[in-house]
């Protein structure tokens, strides 16, 4: 059986044909090295070096002043002259400080001068209270021993005290005691007691119990 041909769809429009492209104009294309192209591009190029060259003139028609280039010449020679107010100011201020520092310095110097015054003082107080006090005690020891070596008088109380062994008076026990001190002052700085302590004291019991009444 023969095959049955069959018509395609088309589901696209269809593309234009080249008879349109070829009823367009084509644009003519100048060469670069034409006359026409030269001369515009030279007749563009003087106009815009035209401004320039008007800047440059307006430049050199301008007239020169001299007095701003002798403005900067001046203003170094003022500075080698007179300081400006504002530095002034600094360097009194930097003295008023300096000279506060010093004041401070020197018034703490003082106070540590009076101070040690002061200590100087009190140690010599001190030193002179210690000599006072030496001298009382040496004043205190001439009366002691006086007291110690007076001779003692004969009373009535004194004999009763040497019969019954008993002191009466406070007066009497004192100057006892007194006595009795000296004496051991006396013995302990004697040479043969420091030389033989023990030796000394057999010596000395011997001797009062042979001196005893039997």
């Amino acid at each position: 059986m023969p095959r049955v041909a069959r018509q395609r769809t088309k589901y696209h429009a269809a593309t234009p044909s080249n008879s349109v492209f070829s009823q367009r104009p084509t644009p003519a294309v100048e060469s670069p090295f034409s006359s026409s192209n030269f001369f515009a591009s030279i007749a563009s190029t003087s106009d815009s070096i035209r401004p320039q060259a008007s800047a440059t003139n307006d430049i050199v028609s301008a007239a020169v002043s001299l007095e701003a280039k002798d403005e900067p010449q001046q203003s170094n020679v003022e500075t080698k002259g007179p300081l400006p107010r504002n530095k002034k100011e600094k360097r009194v201020r930097r003295h008023q400080k300096w000279v506060e520092k010093m004041n401070a310095v020197q018034f703490a110097k003082r106070q540590q001068q009076k101070t040690k015054d002061r200590q100087s003082n009190r140690s010599a107080l001190i030193r002179g209270m210690n000599s006072i006090q030496s001298s009382l005690r040496e004043v205190q020891a001439e009366i002691i021993a006086k007291d110690v070596l007076a001779p003692e008088k004969d009373t009535t109380k004194t004999r009763k005290s040497s019969d019954t062994g008993k002191i009466i008076s406070r007066k009497a026990r004192n100057k006892a005691a007194i006595k009795e001190e000296k004496r051991f002052g006396q013995v302990l700085l004697h040479p043969d007691f420091r030389a033989n302590p023990l030796a000394t004291i057999q010596k000395h019991l011997a001797n009062t119990l042979n001196t005893e009444p039997k």
